[in-house]
């Protein structure tokens, strides 16, 4: 299933609206997974109306942020880009990124105190 919809604001109202016409439409059918942005609006909502469903963030919308949030390490290192890319897409499992993660957090001494990043990491399971 896809779903798409023009809202005219991205509040919980607007978003709860949404979901519930959408779930009408497909007989009370939810989606097993909803990939997102991180708007606490929209995450808030899905946890209301679609109880079950998995709710995963799009790697696109964080990845776009890191040139910005993680300037300082990002633009002077060619070899962190490509290790945390591998850290983040290429682990063939939790123990193995993991480790990568701790490595990196270790090369990179000053990451251990990006709250984005730490923030991230927070909520990786989505």
């Amino acid at each position: 299933m896809f779903g798409c919809a023009l809202l005219q604001d991205e509040s919980e109202n607007s978003f709860t609206w949404l979901f519930q016409t959408w779930l009408k439409e497909m007989g009370g059918k939810k989606p097993v997974s909803i990939i997102t942005d991180q708007d606490l609006a929209i995450g808030a909502v899905i946890k209301k109306v679609f109880l079950e469903t998995r709710h995963r963030l799009c790697l696109w919308h964080i990845r776009k942020e890191f040139p910005e949030k993680l300037a300082h390490v990002y633009h002077k290192r060619s070899t962190f880009k490509r290790e945390l890319k591998r850290c983040i897409r290429e682990s063939p499992c939790i123990d193995i990124f993991e480790e990568e993660w701790k490595h990196l957090m270790k090369e990179y001494n000053l990451l251990e105190g990006n709250e984005w990043l730490q923030g991230l990491y927070r909520i990786k399971e989505s």
